[in-house]
């Protein structure tokens, strides 16, 4: 398993992220922080997500605080969909900053 995870999921959200960053496009991120502050719930989150992807390419660490945050509010709820989402950033994040074993935690904590 965790060759199937080093092998070819991880390579896989990495190619994910740099797509990501290629096609983010700045005025989408000031329209997200707009909403943000306005945002709820699931809503919240979703924005928080999208956001941390789209920085993860320039701001690791304004991504992984943006990450946190979802987390923190998935914590009090049941949302699995932004529960991967999260995960598969902070996957990301982590490993870029270096974090290798705690980005292997996160991608584990994808399939369970």
């Amino acid at each position: 398993m965790l060759k199937l995870l080093t092998r070819t999921i991880l390579p896989l959200l990495l190619c994910s992220f740099i797509w990501t960053s290629i096609i983010a496009d700045p005025g989408k991120i000031v329209e997200l922080e707009k909403r943000l502050a306005k945002a709820t719930d699931t809503t919240r989150i979703n924005i928080l997500n999208e956001l941390s992807g789209l920085y993860a390419s320039s701001d690791l660490i304004h991504a992984d605080s943006l990450a946190r945050e979802a987390l923190n509010l998935l914590d009090h709820m049941s949302y699995p969909e932004g529960k991967i989402i999260n995960f598969n950033h902070l996957t990301y994040i982590k490993g870029s900053l270096g974090k290798y074993d705690i980005g292997l935690d996160f991608s584990k904590r994808q399939f369970t």
